[in-house]
């Protein structure tokens, strides 16, 4: 098949057997999971999602709704999804990870193997997670509300290439998830790791506790270290425990 515009940074065998999507936060993108290539068990196809408007699809406009972004993402690699797989969701990704199993279930009947998700309170409560920028655009406006946030450390945020190149993607990827509209669907049947950092001000743990009720499969709530971003200091246990979960589990 054609390659995906929606893919990058991808590591993938034809004879293998399961792909793991994977979903970043709101603004982030699909490079941070290229050190992953290393760590992840190569029996596993490595897929990390490219969302618009950032790296080769910096000319793409983001989808103007959530539902919209779902239905392109997955009619595009529908094939990819008929495969066995499973996905990690980082944050906000989390949430677009689960709302497209939903959907390729809805399409195909097919669910995933398995889910990780990482620094993300349950789908209902996306929309009070979102970060809302200040009306004001100026530059001490953004970065005094994103460093009080305590999501991002302050000599990051006052940078010029985050204010550039970061803030515009955040706030597009915002704007797309903040016309998510919270549905309850049929509960999948997958087992689910839930990942929360201890010092993560921005997540609150009970309704992390909530992913249960997406599955009728186990969920296992872990504690880790760090804050929102613990999974950037931690990608070698993440990819351990991913192995841990796939390798063999598709012969």
């Amino acid at each position: 098949m054609n390659k995906s515009k929606w893919i990058a940074h991808e590591r993938m065998d034809e004879n293998n057997k399961i792909n793991l999507f994977c979903f970043t936060f709101p603004g982030g993108s699909a490079s941070s999971f290229a050190t992953w290539k290393k760590l992840v068990d190569p029996s596993v196809n490595l897929i990390p999602i490219l969302y618009p408007e950032r790296e080769v699809r910096r000319k793409d406009p983001m989808e103007e709704s959530f539902d919209k972004f779902i239905e392109d993402l997955v009619n595009d690699n529908l094939e990819l999804f008929s495969m066995p797989y499973a996905f990690f969701g980082y944050c906000g990704g989390a949430v677009i990870a689960y709302e497209a199993a939903v959907r390729v279930k809805e399409l195909t009947g097919k669910e995933p193997l398995w889910g990780l998700v990482a620094s993300s309170e349950a789908p209902q409560y996306l929309r009070d997670s979102l970060v809302e920028f200040p009306q004001k655009d100026a530059k001490n406006d953004i970065t005094e509300y994103l460093v009080g946030l305590g999501m991002f450390d302050e000599q990051i945020v006052q940078s010029e290439m985050f204010l550039q190149y970061y803030v515009p993607l955040l706030k597009a990827d915002c704007k797309m998830l903040d016309t998510f509209i919270y549905r309850k669907h049929d509960k999948l049947s997958l087992d689910l790791d839930v990942l929360y950092g201890k010092e993560d001000h921005t997540v609150d743990y009970e309704k992390a506790k909530q992913w249960q009720d997406v599955t009728n499969g186990e969920m296992r709530l872990e504690i880790r270290e760090g804050g929102h971003f613990f999974v950037d200091t931690q990608k070698k246990e993440i990819c351990d425990l991913i192995n841990q979960r796939l390798v063999g589990k598709v012969q």
